[in-house]
């Protein structure tokens, strides 16, 4: 049974102390082991752990309360992360399951989302640290990969529901990449919902995302002349993206790709 006296904020905040937890959380028969002591995430009622599985093999466990969940299940959550597992924008989905914890000696039913981890820092992060790593070039890739996870989620009629810049993680190269280039990956699918046509949630973080980056770009004091030139050219593309008429609104993935591209190599010329 829940712990009836407990708010689903106080579940988290006991869930945000190491002391709280077990050394291992069994998900399906699988044992991760718990990494670090501070968690590496946090959301609306969820915390998320740095773990490894039996092959010392990195995951990300995302602890939320059962009953915290609304118009969904745990269950409905997992079967629709799963569905993204093809593309590559989105950290692998593994698996998910209610488990039981002892929170100051009272049994609680949480729901346990288990992702590949993703060894990187936040956008958010990134933009205070990175200034110089901030680029056109970033920003067209930025645009890409995200446009990218976009049109999976259109096509397969999900949203992500929740893509704030601490869900988009700049992340290490892979492994033996020749390119050494960081890569860019979206996190914590486990508030994936279905989607209506008119549902643009995602696409007003992805603009939000694009203004941070456009600022960031603006704010450097090397900035150079083709970099102004491309301030310039995407400053209309970023309000056509949000305008409310739809039949001018720039919103088609592989379109905002397109027009994006044809602007660097414009302000690149």
């Amino acid at each position: 049974m829940d712990t009836p006296s407990l708010s689903h904020q106080e579940i988290q905040s006991l869930l945000e102390v190491r002391a709280n937890l077990p050394e291992q959380i069994v998900v399906k028969d699988q044992p991760y082991s718990l990494a670090g002591d501070e968690i590496v995430g946090s959301g609306l009622h969820s915390v998320v752990w740095k773990a490894a599985d039996s092959y010392g093999r990195p995951r990300a466990l995302k602890l939320r309360p059962e009953n915290s969940y609304r118009d969904s299940t745990p269950v409905d959550e997992a079967y629709k992360a799963s569905k993204l597992e093809d593309c590559d924008a989105f950290a692998t989905f593994v698996d998910a399951d209610i488990i039981t914890l002892n929170l100051l000696g009272s049994p609680c039913r949480l729901a346990c989302f288990v992702e590949h981890f993703v060894e990187g820092i936040t956008l958010g992060r990134f933009l205070q640290e990175g200034s110089e790593q901030i680029t056109p070039s970033f920003f067209r890739e930025y645009v890409r990969v995200v446009s990218t996870a976009l049109r999976a989620l259109y096509d397969l009629h999900l949203r992500h529901n929740d893509l704030h810049v601490g869900n988009v993680l700049i992340a290490e190269p892979r492994l033996g990449d020749l390119s050494n280039e960081r890569r860019i990956q979206i996190v914590d699918t486990g508030n994936i919902t279905t989607s209506s046509p008119e549902a643009y949630d995602d696409h007003r973080y992805f603009v939000g995302h694009l203004v941070h980056i456009w600022n960031a770009i603006h704010r450097r004091r090397d900035i150079s002349l083709r970099d102004r030139r491309f301030l310039k050219e995407v400053r209309p593309l970023l309000d056509q993206m949000l305008d409310e008429d739809q039949t001018v609104a720039l919103r088609d993935p592989g379109l905002i790709v397109s027009q994006f591209d044809s602007a660097y190599d414009r302000a690149m010329a």
